[in-house]
């Protein structure tokens, strides 16, 4: 396993060695709940053999949104009425789940753990709607102690929060859980998953226990996700920045006709990472991250649509796709973009430019074809393009107008997306 530290400039993550390093999460929310051992060692070595470094784990299963399994595991007896008894805990679940915690590490996975999703925390949009699964106070200390005990060996990310919106009593648990965990392993690195469009207080955005953001940009294809990473690196203090849901692989439109394919996936992507959140990407596929086996009931279809059994979706494309993002982005260097769509002749929320502070390295990403008028002379650019559906490498026609005050990129051969990397060649 890799362990990971922020970057001094607080934009990204580094190895042990001080290399910038690129998180590339898959994400399982329910594994723990729903996989064989067997199926778990098969997933990590296919998302390895992909370039992935970071599985993104529930610890406790996601009761809103689940495919219950028959035979599932729980982390706590079940009382006759179907919620969890909190004073008897399945010690059984805790080993089980720290073993296969032990064998993504052995693989060079960073576990990415979620310590209190909604369901769980009192007065949150989850709870509100079953209040009966509230984790008691006195559970809550008790399980904090159990959660390092059987994970903190392997130095996991500590999602401390999952899918939340940030009340009064909600945000106290969740600081709660913070400083504990800190106390414990100071070196941890954390941060909060919270639900789409939810915003961070003044105390939890200067509380030295947080290292770095995390946000959802959800699941609809007409999402924004680089507003808001434009919204974290507005705040108070400055940490890394990593989109940790963005759209799942066909996942439904929130009750619509109609799934997410690999270009929402890729578009997704990249306007997160030249929109600011930089230190990396998740993904996700609808049907792996609840561990769907065919046939099973899914609690929320009518919301987000059947999954797809975990064996196909662990195959979509597009996890290649953001595979192929991570390779570009560590090949290019660039770690030290940051957004400027004010290059761009017209700016739009469509097109994401990115330039280091000197501009000698420019990077637009387009989710369409279309000629881009940028306002600066690219004449003396060596200028490549990649094309994302098909991952052709093209060199684009590029011509200066305005006494080389504006540079107009044509449009290239392929209906599809596409990435035009701009270096300056050396004087």
């Amino acid at each position: 396993m890799t362990a990971i530290r922020i970057s001094s400039n607080k934009d990204f993550f580094e190895d042990e060695n001080g290399k910038p390093f690129f998180y590339l999460a898959d994400t399982v929310w329910n594994v723990f709940h729903n996989a064989e051992m067997e199926e778990w060692e098969y997933y990590l070595d296919y998302r390895k053999m992909q370039g992935f470094n970071a599985v993104q784990i529930s610890i406790l299963p996601i009761i809103n949104d689940m495919s219950p399994t028959k035979g599932g595991f729980n982390p706590y007896e079940i009382n006759g009425d179907g919620t969890w008894n909190f004073n008897r805990p399945v010690i059984a679940y805790f080993e089980r789940a720290a073993q296969m915690i032990a064998l993504a590490a052995q693989k060079g996975f960073i576990p990415s753990l979620v310590v209190l999703w909604c369901s769980f925390v009192d007065d949150t949009w989850a709870s509100n709607q079953n209040p009966a699964m509230v984790m008691p106070q006195s559970e809550l200390e008790r399980y904090l102690d159990r959660v390092l005990h059987y994970f903190d060996p392997y130095h996991p990310v500590y999602l401390i929060s999952g899918d939340t919106d940030f009340t009064e009593r909600s945000t106290a648990t969740y600081q709660y859980a913070l400083a504990k965990i800190k106390a414990h392993n100071p070196e941890a690195l954390t941060t909060y998953h919270p639900k789409p469009g939810a915003q961070l207080d003044s105390v939890t955005v200067k509380d030295k226990n947080l290292d770095f953001y995390m946000y959802q940009s959800g699941h609809s294809p007409h999402a924004k996700p680089q507003k808001d990473a434009e919204y974290y690196n507005s705040l108070a203090v400055r940490r890394p920045v990593v989109n940790g849901e963005p759209c799942y692989e066909s996942i439904g439109f929130f009750k619509e006709h109609g799934r997410v394919d690999p270009f929402h996936v890729r578009k997704a992507t990249w306007q997160s990472l030249l929109g600011g959140a930089k230190a990396g990407v998740t993904y996700g596929a609808h049907g792996l991250w609840s561990w769907h086996r065919n046939g099973d009931l899914f609690t929320s279809e009518s919301l987000w649509g059947m999954p797809f059994d975990f064996q196909t979706a662990l195959r979509f494309p597009g996890a290649w796709d953001v595979a192929y993002a991570k390779w570009l982005f560590e090949l290019y260097n660039m770690h030290e973009l940051t957004p400027r769509n004010d290059l761009l002749f017209k700016e739009t929320d469509e097109v994401c430019v990115a330039s280091d502070a000197y501009e000698q390295r420019i990077v637009i990403y387009s989710p369409a074809n279309m000629r881009i008028v940028l306002n600066v002379d690219l004449s003396d650019y060596r200028i490549e393009m990649f094309e994302l559906s098909s991952r052709n490498r093209l060199l684009p026609v590029v011509s200066c107008h305005d006494e080389k005050r504006s540079s107009i990129v044509e449009m290239h051969p392929f209906n599809s997306d596409m990435i035009m990397i701009c270096e300056k060649h050396e004087n």
